[in-house]
């Protein structure tokens, strides 16, 4: 069970779905197809609570598709307050194998849902 919060599932993203275009062990690839499942799930939902906070403090430009915020004081507060929302993932992290190239900004971005084989945290 992977214990975090909406922030840290929408910074990780894009660096997960690199991985999903990695050749990696099927064990892994298993694992990482799962997470970004799970991931997707609560994405799904963020999104659908964002829109709301988009209709109650702005009004959608149809032209241009997107809502233009009267409130963004409120908007941001209460949008903030929602990406800080703790959710629990029914995953285990995802074990890398230390020979995967991976760029340190994906490794910090995925830092809650993976572990490198043969490092230790400081």
């Amino acid at each position: 069970m992977i214990s975090t919060n909406l922030n840290s599932i929408l910074n990780a993203r894009e660096a997960a779905k690199k991985l999903m275009g990695q050749e990696l062990p099927v064990k892994v690839s298993y694992r990482v197809a799962k997470l970004i499942k799970a991931m997707n799930s609560e994405i799904e939902v963020y999104d659908q609570e964002r829109i709301r906070l988009c209709e109650k403090y702005g009004e959608l430009d149809k032209k241009k598709g997107e809502y233009k915020i009267s409130e963004t004081t409120e908007f941001y507060k209460d949008l903030n307050s929602l990406l800080d929302i703790e959710v629990s993932l029914d995953v285990r992290k995802v074990s890398l194998p230390e020979t995967l190239s991976i760029t340190p900004a994906d490794i910090l971005s995925l830092s809650d849902f993976i572990e490198i084989e043969g490092v230790e945290d400081d």
